[in-house]
């Protein structure tokens, strides 16, 4: 994950959370939050697909389901970190996280290349 774009969603988030009002408010930040890390993993991992380019669609299947999995394992491990038990909430951040990494990589897969040789 990059540095600059990490720091910038987590002191996007911080300046939220200061505004918080409400649990759910609190709650649907968080949410928000996961789904950034998520897609930025998916920045991440996209460069790191193009930079070992030419690999087969099975070669880049299996990276992006490497990537999902390190996303999942990323809210298991905060979760746990934070002594938080596994349930409900737990479920919604990594889908939340796991459905920002899946929709930044459908939209990274799905722009059309651009550029060339000058």
């Amino acid at each position: 994950m990059s540095a600059h774009t990490l720091s910038r969603i987590y002191d996007e988030t911080a300046a939220r959370l200061i505004r918080a009002r409400s649990d759910d408010e609190i709650r649907n930040i968080g949410l928000d939050h996961s789904a950034k890390v998520g897609a930025d993993l998916a920045e991440v991992m996209f460069l790191r697909i193009r930079e070992l380019a030419p690999l087969t669609n099975p070669e880049i299947n299996s990276m992006i389901l490497q990537g999902a999995e390190r996303v999942a394992l990323s809210v298991t491990e905060a979760f746990e970190a934070q002594n938080l038990p596994e349930g409900s909430e737990r479920d919604a951040y990594g889908n939340a996280a796991l459905d920002g990494y899946l929709d930044r990589m459908e939209v990274l897969f799905s722009a059309p290349e651009t550029g060339g040789v000058a």
